[in-house]
C-alpha cells in the first residue's frame, strides 16, 4: 500500500503512520502525560440499559499502586456482594488481562504483567451497572 505524501489525502481505511499515531497518543494524553506516579483522571460510566430509578450507587472505588516496571497493585471494597470484573488493556486497546471477582469485601492482588510490551496500561473495574477506569504508568 502506497503511503500518502504530506500533500495527499489518506484514503478511507489507511493506517496511520507509526509517528502520527503516537502524537494523536500524547496529544489525547494531554498535560496527564507526565510520567511515573503522576496523578491521573479517572472516569466513570453508568450503563444506559438500567433505568436511574433503580439504580443504587454501587460504584466500585479502586486503588492502583504501582509496586515497580509492569507491576501494581489493585485493590477495592465489593460492599455489594455483586460480580466484579477487572480489565486491564496496553497502550492500543488490547486486552491483557480479564479476570471476574465473585466474593464480597475486600480484594487485593498484585499484577505482574512482565510479558506485556507496554508500560502504558488502562484498568477498568467495575460491575454489571456501572464501570471506572485509570490509567496507569508504572515505575
Amino acid at each position: 500500500m502506497k503511503t500518502p505524501l504530506p500533500t495527499e489525502k489518506k484514503k478511507h481505511g489507511q493506517r496511520l503512520n507509526g509517528a502520527l499515531f503516537w502524537l494523536l497518543v500524547l496529544a489525547c494524553a494531554g498535560p496527564a502525560f507526565t510520567g511515573v506516579g503522576a496523578p491521573l483522571p479517572e472516569t466513570s460510566f453508568h450503563s444506559a440499559a438500567v433505568p436511574d430509578s433503580v439504580v443504587t450507587d454501587r460504584r466500585v472505588d479502586f486503588e492502583v499502586q504501582s509496586i515497580s516496571k509492569r507491576r501494581f497493585r489493585i485493590s477495592f471494597n465489593n460492599r455489594g456482594g455483586s460480580s466484579v470484573f477487572v480489565k486491564i488493556y496496553d497502550v492500543i486497546g488490547n486486552l491483557i488481562r480479564h479476570e471476574k471477582i465473585d466474593r464480597k469485601g475486600r480484594f487485593r492482588k498484585e499484577y505482574n504483567l512482565s510479558e506485556a510490551r507496554t508500560n502504558f496500561y488502562v484498568i477498568e473495574v467495575g460491575n454489571e451497572v456501572f464501570s471506572t477506569t485509570k490509567r496507569l504508568f508504572p515505575g
